[in-house]
């Protein structure tokens, strides 16, 4: 049972992990407007789509996979495509537009960032209402709209202030197949933006956090850390500066995981896992050995399966290859049972109401026989919680 309740705990975080993945192989969104690469043809169709509400989805799909194919920097073309075709329409018919662009390129299911540029587009046209876009925003792209859509309130409002009661307000209210993640998600965003609100000074961030007691304490700890690791808010640091700075930084950032106790000190862990994969090239055994560099096991589990998160697109999710890597970790003995059932509901969860379970449940038959019955538990379990028929 405590076992379970680790997995639940941290599964609502993985989906920010994902976002590390997409970053490092592409340039953030803002970058992408300087790149040298031929738009006009993807500007014409959707500024034709804005006159024509009914023109074909499919063809605006096509053209800008077509566009974005020839850019050296596809995913952020991605980004700044969908968030134009957002300003010009809506958040919904973007939506609409890159399900059909997952059809035809596998590469946009990895929609994190698809996600934050659409949100904030819609956000930037109507920040007065973020609650209500919250409440009626879709799960997928792990998430990402309902970042894109507190980031740009964060950015763009300067009387935007959270505080325990309007985490509780507004998370409780975001609507997912699986609550608990859902929640997560929710929670740990807002808590990027508590580190800016309070200029990055982390003890101050955690007060905040301590007032939400038992709702989601631990994904806004989370939160705060991964914004002091990773930045991108309190710097406007893209991956690129990450990537450069982050070998110069890892000793500070370890001795500040080691300063805290209890579940902070194991958040902190958490979240080195962003540094970690981007330091060590998603190597994992070089992760994880840095990994065990925290104090105590639970710690060093938090970051090995957090990595996960991150190694899992970055291997555009080969579950063979997973497997294999989810056997590689000598330094905890249970880390190979559980980073199966990490994949398994991260999976699920994401993926099983679009592409069935049937690639779940080979994962699980392939499992070393001493964990299988395990792995399928832990896929009955998820597959009861998100309600899949």
């Amino acid at each position: 049972m405590k076992l379970k309740s680790f997995v639940l705990i941290t599964l609502g975080l993985l989906i920010i992990l994902i976002s590390v993945v997409n970053k490092a192989q592409y340039n953030s969104t803002l970058s992408v407007e300087s790149e040298n690469y031929d738009t006009q043809h993807v500007y014409n169709v959707i500024q034709k789509s804005e006159a024509d509400f009914n023109k074909s989805k499919l063809d605006i799909s096509q053209q800008i996979y077509i566009t974005c194919s020839k850019s050296v920097n596809k995913g952020g073309c991605y980004n700044f495509e969908f968030a134009k075709l957002t300003e010009l329409n809506s958040m919904q018919y973007s939506i609409e537009v890159l399900r059909l662009l997952q059809t035809i390129d596998p590469d946009a299911k990895f929609c994190h960032l698809i996600g934050h540029a659409i949100g904030q587009a819609e956000a930037s046209k109507t920040l007065t209402l973020w609650k209500n876009l919250l409440a009626s925003t879709t799960y997928e792209c792990t998430y990402g709209f309902i970042h894109g859509i507190v980031e740009e309130q964060g950015r763009r409002n300067p009387d935007f202030k959270i505080d325990a009661q309007l985490i509780q307000d507004v998370c409780s209210k975001v609507q997912a197949p699986h609550r608990t993640s859902a929640e997560s998600a929710c929670v740990h965003v807002l808590a990027h933006v508590i580190l800016v609100q309070t200029k990055g000074n982390i003890d101050k961030a955690l007060d905040i956090c301590r007032d939400l007691k038992d709702f989601h304490y631990y994904d806004c700890a989370a939160g705060t850390f991964m914004e002091n690791i990773m930045r991108f808010n309190l710097e406007s640091l893209d991956m690129i500066s990450f990537s450069k700075t982050i070998n110069t930084r890892l000793e500070n950032l370890e001795d500040i995981c080691h300063s805290y106790s209890g579940l902070d000190t194991k958040a902190c862990w958490q979240e080195m896992a962003h540094a970690y994969v981007v330091a060590h090239h998603y190597n994992p055994s070089l992760i994880f050995e840095a990994c065990n560099k925290a104090q105590d096991e639970p710690s060093s589990m938090a970051c090995a399966l957090h990595s996960m998160d991150s190694i899992l697109p970055q291997k555009k999710y080969d579950l063979v290859t997973i497997g294999g890597i989810c056997s590689k970790n000598k330094f905890l003995s249970n880390f190979e049972k559980e980073c199966y059932s990490r994949v398994v509901r991260y999976m699920t969860i994401f993926f099983a109401k679009t592409e069935g379970t049937e690639k779940v449940s080979d994962f699980c038959s392939r499992a070393p026989t001493d964990i299988r019955s395990s792995c399928f538990q832990a896929l009955d379990d998820i597959l009861k919680e998100i309600n899949f028929a």
